[in-house]
């Protein structure tokens, strides 16, 4: 089995409940989310989500300042409701988030998600504030677009810091269906190494000092561009497999034409494997996990990836400023594998 094989696996679900798929998946850190200007833009991102796909939303959260948290049922209005509250209180902690399962402990692929950093902290945290979206895998084999181009859209118009995107996972929002899939995230993970692993918007204070590492698209702003020389020598240096764009703030960078070229292509129907019984669903899973699935090797098996980290191994974040590792772990008490933090240091030097 190969790692498109391995793919069609998931969704894995537990008792009818789907905890964990794959899908696209882009991140982005920027800076003065206190300000109302910068708000704006995020709003606007919001906005453009929604666009996309509000009709497949289900459930919505806001909160402002010392706020307490609360979902409620996605409606058409949520998006006046998220921008009246941001607009309103310049200055203090902003979250939202959208999620499109029809309970909160079931995966989807439909999620966005926001926190900006209050004023007071804009120090301490270098201010980072935070912005994700995912979509299905197959997204863009039915619908018009492609994820490159809605990326750098994102990147844009957020004036980000820095952003990576390609093929991630789809996890439930509730904290403990979470935690439950951390071990078999990690084998995925090790099993196709091109997949994006996070921690959201807890990375913000080590993303201060340097981008992650490159993925399918990577965004940075002009300040990390002209380290390694400006975009023209970027390009330059990466050669015609990538595409090098600027925008008004940075540049950011395209790496071949699939975020998986092992895989099933984002513009064609995922194909999945017929219903099966939970038990072996989870039984097929362990099987090929026990065993790499080749090739594994990250730098043979992506040598894309791998010529692009290093192009941009100067201004990347080194692994040891990483205070904690990429989950948590806390329901892994037998000893099954997570990306604690040496994992997580092996994880961000993969493609080396």
């Amino acid at each position: 089995m190969n790692a498109g094989d391995l793919m069609k696996l998931l969704p894995y679900s537990e008792e009818g409940v789907p905890l964990l798929d794959f899908a696209l998946i882009g991140s982005f850190f920027f800076r003065d989310g206190h300000t109302v200007e910068r708000r704006k833009l995020l709003l606007a991102c919001l906005e453009r989500y929604v666009e996309l796909c509000g009709d497949q939303l289900r459930h919505y959260a806001v909160k402002i300042g010392d706020e307490r948290n609360k979902w409620k049922a996605y409606r058409p209005d949520a998006v006046s409701v998220i921008s009246r509250k941001f607009l309103k209180d310049e200055g203090s902690t902003g979250y939202f988030r959208l999620t499109g399962g029809e309970e909160l402990e079931i995966a989807t692929p439909y999620f966005c998600h926001a926190i900006v950093a209050p004023e007071s902290k804009q120090e301490r945290l270098h201010g980072q504030s935070f912005f994700q979206f995912r979509l299905p895998f197959d997204w863009f084999a039915s619908h018009s677009g492609n994820f490159p181009d809605l990326f750098r859209w994102f990147a844009a118009t957020l004036q980000v810091n820095s952003g990576f995107g390609g093929l991630g996972f789809a996890v439930a929002d509730e904290y403990n269906r979470q935690l439950a899939v951390e071990n078999l995230i990690y084998h995925l993970a090790e099993a196709i190494p091109c997949l994006v692993v996070d921690q959201g918007y807890y990375e913000s204070r080590f993303l201060s000092k340097g981008l992650r590492e490159g993925n399918f698209m990577t965004a940075m702003a002009d300040e990390w561009a002209e380290q390694l020389g400006g975009a023209d020598k970027i390009a330059a240096d990466l050669g015609p497999e990538f595409t090098v764009m600027r925008n008004s703030s940075g540049i950011t960078i395209q790496a071949g034409n699939e975020p998986n070229p092992l895989g099933p292509s984002i513009y064609r129907p995922f194909p999945r494997l017929p219903d099966m019984p939970e038990e072996e669903k989870l039984r097929e899973l362990e099987e090929h996990l026990s065993a790499p699935v080749p090739p594994t090797d990250p730098v043979t098996a992506y040598p894309l990836y791998h010529k692009l980290n290093q192009v941009l191994k100067p201004i990347r974040v080194k692994p040891e400023d990483y205070e904690w590792g990429l989950q948590n772990g806390q329901l892994l008490w037998r000893g099954e594998a997570f990306f604690d933090k040496p994992r997580t240091y092996a994880w961000l030097a993969r493609f080396d």
